[in-house]
C-alpha cells in the first residue's frame, strides 16, 4: 500500500485480502440475521394488515357514497348531529388527500 501526493492511503485490488476486517463470530452473525429476519416478517405482516384495512375502508367509503347517492341511506339526521367544522381547518387536513384524488382522476381521462 502506498500514499499518493494527496497523502491518502491507496488500496490496490491485489492487496484487499491483506486488510484485516473485524467481524462477529459466525454464531453472532446467525443470531443477528435471525433477529433481522424476524423483525422483517413482523413488519411485513403489519404492512399487509394495514394495506388490507385501507382496502376495506375504501370499499366501505365507496359503498357508503353509493348508498347515499342512490337514496338507500338517509344521512340527514347524522349530518345534523355532526359538529361544525372550520372550512379552513378542513382544507389544511385534506390538502394531501385532495391532491392525490385529483391526480388519480386525471389519469383516466
Amino acid at each position: 500500500m502506498g500514499t499518493g501526493s494527496s497523502g491518502f492511503l491507496r488500496i490496490y485490488t491485489d492487496r484487499f485480502g491483506a486488510i484485516p476486517v473485524a467481524r462477529p463470530s459466525f454464531e453472532e452473525q446467525v443470531n443477528r440475521a435471525t433477529a433481522a429476519a424476524a423483525v422483517g416478517r413482523d413488519l411485513a405482516m403489519a404492512a399487509g394488515s394495514a394495506v388490507r384495512e385501507i382496502e376495506l375502508l375504501q370499499e366501505y367509503r365507496t359503498r357508503l357514497v353509493e348508498d347515499v347517492v342512490t337514496g338507500r341511506r338517509d344521512v340527514r339526521a347524522e349530518a345534523e348531529a355532526m359538529p361544525d367544522v372550520d372550512p379552513d381547518e378542513l382544507d389544511s387536513v385534506l390538502v394531501g388527500t385532495l391532491a392525490d384524488d385529483d391526480l388519480d382522476e386525471d389519469d383516466g381521462e
